[in-house]
């Protein structure tokens, strides 16, 4: 007699709980494969491009420019590769910005994906994503100026994978900025401004503090910027690392949830087969034998989920990779991914249905026969009368108290649905954290604190008294030494932020809103003003002090923090104008930039200028998508929550059917006896709910701190008491979805399953 045939009819016969499992895992292991094999393609051909084509480790912008005998002694002083390269940007006639720079020799080469570098003043050669945008290809034209260029190549930046037009637009608009390369001939015929640029790759682990001072010493320097806090860099740094998490724990979690369904299906099997076990133990069969028998329903449930999974994870990880590259601009140098992601994505949730299930197999199967043929576990059922029936006892109405016995004689079960219920909930509390989290980022940042229209930062340091039409600022850029945290003093390791010297009547920058320890003037020529991004990465609050190195003259100050403005883009910190100028070694009354409401018909003497109206339209482009995403994110956390309750539900109504027919021949109708035998995890539901918004929130305020020390991005973490409503009342929609068609098979239960369950 061969024990294995009955494996595949527990199967059938359990098809709902069993095909719920394979569904699970292949869920899980798509969801792995697809995200870890598309994200370790683009990963290749993203260290390959970095590496081949030399991607900066710093760039900076000068107040003049260097001379070569000067820059040939930094380079062999301090080790490194440095290359100018000039820059402009252009509105084209779709209102696009075209941002063209000079054909780079050493360092951020552009690859050439079709055609050639420009050659003559009259070509140029531009993004293919951009190309794409505009419909244009290779021998082409465009215009610019009124001008028309041959469009000669099509290219990919180092410095452009995230392509932004500065590093206070932190998010990219398809189509609406792009670059290109042209000779230097070609840039000094356009007839306008040029931006100097100077690029530099190090030795590894170089410290770029000398580099930095030196650098002053010779220009002063306007802005620098590590690739680290580059946008155009790091972001897509960051999302690869991130992915890569998310890849592994969410797959991890959904298996974890398919194995307990899987161990609780095949213990309530041996449940059920108690008294034919006891028998084949009697007739002389091993444990062993039973145990190989049971455990070939966890390895058939787990090949079925994993390999099913790995194929649909496979056929998926080509598209998911497209996006990724549609919306980083990376060329596809490897299409090759990670085999053993495949051999991962089968083996270890193989190898964990089998370890955990057959332990809990083993378990029930080690009683001696006698014990297995009484039936039910007497150990158990004498357990559960001297503990539960006390709790129920203290229930008047019938229908109460046998649904709390129900609960209690099956702990496994309620566990499963707190686990799932909070798994459902934590996904869905994640969209409405972000889409809040999105909408207070705008409002505060855009709307409540950066006030103006115009922040206009100037190629030298201006020093006219009346700085008419906005607020006057100087700006440096600093080094973190130390942070003082209750006294206790930590030292800060590579992280530049930006430091600002503001008038204290300041109007077009509001510092009042957030949390200030009162008059902002005081609070300004006491201490610095941090925003949420420096606040959020070093867990800083009021009356903490934090020490910063000036990257224009090595000058170490110490503040107190005084206010944390609520603003969450940029690391940025606030001071007096005085203390500043003094700090960086300025002219008194000098500044660096304005902010405005209207924008200067003069832009001769200015460098960079921040347009807060095109900010403004890349949140508003986001919103769109951040909503559709949230969707389906719900719809994946109800998905996951009706599947588990359901394979609850059905079980339940497996398990009851002898209870269900009773119920009927005691005239019960079948509205009661659903509510009864199946409605019994309402209040699990609830609490599931509950337990994960604490969770919900400290896992987002985890990666916002990782987010705002890797990118100078911070994310409020909010949620407004209509979320919160909003997602139990789905919940608790989800729990009744689960019920619904359990509910219609209790009216097919017949009456003369009493008869048919007879011993």
């Amino acid at each position: 007699m061969s024990l294995q045939k009955g494996v595949f009819r527990t199967v059938w016969k359990r098809k709902v709980q069993s095909f719920g499992a394979i569904l699970l895992l292949l869920i899980a292991v798509m969801l792995y494969i697809m995200m870890s094999n598309s994200l370790s393609s683009l990963d290749k051909s993203y260290q390959q491009f970095k590496n081949d084509f030399i991607q900066e480790d710093f760039h900076f912008i000068a107040a003049n420019q260097i001379e070569e005998s000067q820059v040939d002694r930094l380079k062999e002083e301090f080790s490194i590769q440095l290359e100018e390269r000039s820059f402009t940007d252009v509105s084209l006639e779709g209102e696009e910005t075209l941002r063209v720079l000079t054909v780079s020799k050493e360092v951020n080469l552009p690859y050439v994906s079709e055609g050639l570098l420009p050659e003559t003043k009259n070509e140029i050669a531009l993004s293919e994503k951009f190309a794409e945008t505009l419909n244009v290809k290779v021998g082409d034209s465009i215009r610019i100026k009124g001008n028309s260029y041959t469009i000669s190549g099509l290219i990919f930046l180092p410095d452009y994978v995230y392509p932004i037009e500065n590093e206070t637009n932190l998010l990219s608009i398809p189509g609406s900025f792009g670059v290109g390369v042209m000779t230097e001939e070609g840039m000094s015929a356009l007839g306008l401004p040029l931006i100097t640029q100077y690029m530099g790759v190090t030795e590894q682990n170089s410290d770029l503090t000398e580099l930095k001072q030196e650098m002053n010493q010779v220009v002063p320097v306007l802005k620098w910027v590590n690739a680290s806090e580059n946008p155009g860099i790091s972001t897509f740094e960051t999302e690869v690392e991130g992915s890569k998490s998310f890849s592994t724990v969410l797959p991890l979690f959904i298996t974890l949830l398919a194995i307990m369904m899987v161990t609780l299906l095949v213990t309530k099997q041996i449940e059920w087969e108690r008294k034919q076990i006891g028998t084949l133990k009697a007739l002389g069969f091993s444990k062993g034998e039973l145990v190989n028998a049971y455990i070939s329903l966890p390895l058939l449930v787990g090949l079925t989920g994993t390999v099913l999974g790995s194929i649909a994870g496979w056929l998926l990880s080509a598209p998911i990779q497209a996006l990724y590259t549609d919306y980083y601009h990376i060329p596809s140098l490897t299409t090759v991914g990670n085999p053993l992601i495949f051999v991962w994505a089968i083996a270890v949730p193989v190898f964990l249905i089998l370890i955990i299930s057959g332990i809990a197999i083993h378990r029930k199967v080690s009683s001696d026969p006698l014990t297995l043929m009484h039936g039910a576990a007497i150990g158990e059922l004498k357990h559960y009368r001297t503990v539960g029936s006390r709790f129920v006892s203290r229930f008047s109405n019938f229908q109460t108290k046998y649904r709390v016995r129900a609960m209690l004689r099956s702990k496994t079960r309620m566990f499963y649905m707190l686990i799932g219920s909070i798994f459902s909930s934590v996904t869905l509390l994640f969209g409405f954290l972000s889409m809040n989290s999105l909408d207070t980022l705008f409002t505060d940042t855009y709307q409540n604190v950066n006030k103006y229209n115009y922040a206009v930062h100037y190629n030298s340091i201006q020093t006219e008294q009346d700085a008419t039409g906005g607020d006057p600022f100087a700006l440096i850029q600093a080094e973190i030494g130390t942070i003082n945290v209750n006294d206790k003093k930590k030292a800060v390791a590579d992280q530049t932020v930006t430091l600002y010297g503001v008038d204290p009547e300041v109007t077009l920058v509001d510092l009042s809103v957030g949390e200030n320890s009162g008059n902002i003037s005081a609070a300004l020529k006491d201490g610095v003003i941090i925003n949420q991004v420096i606040a959020y990465t070093h867990d800083l609050h009021l009356g903490d002090e934090i020490t910063l190195i000036s990257s224009t003259n090595g000058e170490e100050m110490t503040f107190q923090i005084n206010g944390i403005v609520d603003s969450y883009t940029g690391a940025s910190l606030y001071t007096d104008i005085a203390i500043l100028n003094e700090m960086a070694g300025f002219p008194e009354h000098s500044y660096t930039g304005i902010w405005t409401m209207e924008e200067p018909k003069d832009q001769s003497e200015i460098f960079m200028m921040e347009d807060k109206s095109k900010i403004v339209d890349s949140f508003e482009s986001l919103i769109g998508p951040s909503r559709f995403s949230i969707l389906i994110t719900a719809g994946i956390a109800i998905f996951i929550g009706v599947l588990i309750m359901s394979l609850l539900t059905n079980m339940i109504l497996e398990e009851n059917t002898y209870t269900i027919s009773m119920l009927k021949v005691l005239g019960y109708e079948n509205k009661a006896i659903a509510k009864m035998v199946l409605n019994l995890y309402t209040a699990v539901v609830i609490v599931g709910y509950l337990l994960s918004i604490p969770l919900s929130l400290a896992a987002m305020e985890s990666i916002v701190k990782y987010l705002a020390g890797e990118t100078s991005f911070a994310l409020p973490v909010e949620l407004s008491p209509i979320s919160l409503i909003a997602g139990l009342l789905i919940m608790l929609v989800t729990y009744q979805l689960s019920l619904f068609v359990s509910k219609r098979k209790v009216a097919k239960i017949s009456l003369q399953e009493v008869m048919k369950r007879q011993d």
